[in-house]
């Protein structure tokens, strides 16, 4: 009875090394295969990634565009604040000035709205830029992994939307507008968010020039 206990024993060990043998063997070959394709496709100067590489590509390029486009708030929310708390200091000051010498002084203030919000204009255009760019990215992944088109496993009698692709269709027809994505971003970088931002600032720095000139002519009062 043991002995039969050892044989069986013996037997599903040299079963268990002939799989993990040819487990191996097939790991390999199909690594190696998958190795001189690349090297091929690679020396001739082309690049098939596979279905895991635009998955992360894919990920890591809806997460650049949240990442920039929740930069691109926080730094308009912290440039509006910084000039406002300037403006409303300088026209405290201002209410409160008895002498010309004392709206002499509060000049500086306006100075660096103007300042501040030409500095805003060009740090949110940035991230909006990169915001774009990923968008741009993303876009052509999305073509790449056939999420442009219509699929056939959606063309079922009782399905619906059956003759349209993943990609909603306003997105598609704002892409097809262009001929390449760097026209896309230029088209782009002054609409949308980036357009309220832009008449935020330079309306914020007009307001400086204006209480730059009030303050100048009350100083020579």
């Amino acid at each position: 009875m043991n002995d039969t206990y050892k044989f069986t024993d013996s037997a599903i060990r040299q079963m268990l090394l002939r799989q993990g043998a040819w487990r191996a063997i097939s790991l390999f070959l199909n690594t190696s295969i998958r190795t001189i394709t690349s090297t091929a496709l690679e020396s001739s100067g082309i690049y098939m990634p596979n279905e895991p590489d635009f998955q992360k590509l894919y990920e890591m390029a809806v997460n650049e565009e949240h990442v920039f486009l929740e930069a691109h708030h926080h730094r308009v929310q912290f440039y509006s604040s910084l000039i406002s708390a300037v403006i409303a200091a300088t026209v405290t000051g201002a209410v409160k000035a008895v002498v010309p010498f004392h709206y002499l002084l509060l000049t500086t203030g306006p100075v660096l709205v103007v300042g501040l919000s030409l500095l805003a204009l060009e740090g949110t255009f940035r991230l909006y830029q990169r915001f774009l760019e990923a968008v741009a990215v993303r876009a052509k992944l999305e073509q790449a992994m056939g999420l442009t088109k219509i699929s056939d496993k959606t063309s079922t009698i009782d399905g619906y939307w059956t003759f349209e692709p993943l990609i909603t269709g306003r997105h598609l027809e704002d892409r097809m507008r262009y001929s390449s994505s760097l026209e896309f971003i230029k088209s782009h970088h002054r609409s949308g968010y980036q357009k309220v931002t832009r008449i935020l600032f330079i309306t914020l720095a007009i307001v400086g020039f204006v209480l730059e000139v009030f303050l100048i002519t009350a100083s020579l009062k």
